[in-house]
């Protein structure tokens, strides 16, 4: 439904429409999905028909205004030379490539609540043609809130959606969090009769948070054992109130019980920040170095942590066909 949703907002554009660039968020906790929604999107054949430009923009708690103008420019145009530029040049290089093109860029994990930096960044992006987009995640309603207001978008030049076209992800039902959880614990042949019990009292512990059923999904398909998932059942975690700590407490229990030859894999990924790159053969040479791994655990390891959803294969890797991969930062 929320994809069918964004599919319109995208796509149903109006010459005669008073806004010239829409702004489409997507709002909800940690782990909910909403990247992954995002980018089912952002995919599609019918976007590259129907935009001339498209970029994908992680941002983060760090919010450079280089950075991001960088990443676009990047993504539109790989000839331009990036290195030591200034933001002016950024803006003037922006303005030149975007001006009289249809656009669609993604804004992922946006946390910049100051309404005078948002102003510059929409001032960054407001050159696209009518009919330009742009995709905001985040987990924070006041970042929406802010970006709707400022001269821009008093100018009606880009503005939000109005608040009933927001999309806001809800946490999933406990039957639909199982059915997350098990196709991730269970082989397509497996006898789930002594275990689905089980199963389904350990997916309570994840909240409505699929990241969660997920990661701990994965665990569980690595302990097969009556014995052990009881173990994962019995563990006391605080269930209060859903916020982004209890997000990451639910993950830790996830981590609790992961394969002890690859914590210290896992763990070292706190050197790296969200989002970033990084080739996988090198990471697993720095697995090796420092000797947490041998021989070819590293590319068991690296497949460990994809199905916990704890790594991604990168969208900007993905086009060239390589092996990177990049760390998804869930803490």
């Amino acid at each position: 439904m929320e994809k069918d949703k964004i599919f319109r907002l995208l796509l149903n554009y109006d010459d005669n429409a008073r806004e010239d660039i829409s702004i489409v968020s997507i709002v909800g906790l940690g782990g909910l999905g909403k990247s992954t929604l995002a980018e089912s999107v952002f995919v599609l054949d019918k976007m590259a028909n129907n935009f001339e430009v498209r970029a994908w923009v992680h941002v983060s708690k760090e919010f450079d205004l280089g950075k991001i103008g960088s990443a676009i420019l990047k993504s539109i145009n790989s000839s331009i030379n990036l290195d030591n530029c200034s933001l002016q040049f950024l803006q003037e290089n922006l303005k030149k490539e975007l001006a009289g093109r249809r656009y669609l860029i993604v804004l992922d994990d946006l946390w910049e609540e100051d309404a005078d930096k948002l102003e510059r960044l929409k001032q960054m992006l407001q050159h696209g043609c009518k009919g330009s987009r742009v995709i905001v995640t985040t987990r924070n309603q006041r970042v929406v809130n802010k970006m709707s207001t400022g001269v821009l978008v008093n100018q009606r030049k880009i503005c939000p959606v109005p608040n009933s076209d927001q999309i806001n992800l809800c946490v999933l039902s406990t039957d639909d969090c199982w059915e997350v959880m098990k196709q991730t614990a269970f082989g397509p042949d497996d006898d789930k009769s002594d275990l689905e019990e089980i199963g389904r009292k350990i997916v309570e512990k994840c909240g409505g948070v699929p990241l969660v059923a997920i990661a701990l999904g994965q665990v569980m398909s690595e302990l097969r054992t009556v014995e052990a998932w009881k173990k994962i059942r019995d563990t006391n975690i605080d269930l209060g109130h859903r916020d982004h700590k209890d997000t990451l407490e639910r993950l830790m229990l996830s981590y609790y019980y992961m394969k002890l030859e690859f914590k210290m894999c896992f763990t070292y990924l706190a050197a790296f920040p969200k989002g970033f790159v990084i080739d996988s053969d090198r990471l697993i040479q720095q697995w090796k170095a420092l000797g947490y791994i041998h021989g070819d655990d590293g590319k068991r390891c690296i497949n460990y942590l994809m199905g916990m959803s704890f790594l991604q294969i990168s969208r900007s890797s993905a086009v060239l066909d390589t092996q990177d991969v990049h760390n998804r930062g869930h803490g």
